[in-house]
């Protein structure tokens, strides 16, 4: 009584492809995860409120100024809550108010609507323009 070739062929095509399996597994490198460096200039941001930005009086050098963070003397941050474009009807919620281009209040004036930003100009001249993530 003899194997039947067949058979074996049955058997051994599976067990070669699993052992070539095996070997690619092994011969292909791990996968590492990429973390880029961090840029040199991104330290220095970190670092912006750590300075003061009040001068000596022998000190002939210029302050260091944090243009990330918004500090109006006197005056509190402006929040936009909505903006609502619909061409000369478009309107902005600020501060809980519904305002429009031109109107004004203690502490600024509307410039401009855009699409995802409002422009306001303060009462001492400054212009910011503030954005809103649309969702």
């Amino acid at each position: 009584m003899g194997i039947d070739r067949k058979i074996l062929l049955l058997f051994a095509l599976p067990c070669i492809g699993a052992l070539l399996g095996m070997l690619a597994y092994m011969a292909v490198p791990t996968e590492t995860n990429f973390v880029p460096d961090r840029p040199e200039f991104l330290t220095y941001v970190d670092q912006l409120t750590l300075y003061t930005s009040h001068v000596r009086e022998n000190d002939n050098s210029e302050p260091l100024q944090d243009v990330f963070l918004h500090n109006t003397p006197g005056e509190e941050p402006v929040t936009v809550s909505m903006i609502v474009k619909n061409g000369s009807r478009s309107y902005v919620i600020i501060d809980g108010r519904k305002m429009n281009v031109g109107d004004t209040t203690e502490a600024f004036t509307l410039m401009s609507i855009d699409r995802n930003s409002v422009t306001v100009a303060y009462q001492n001249g400054t212009r910011e323009t503030l954005h809103v993530k649309g969702y």
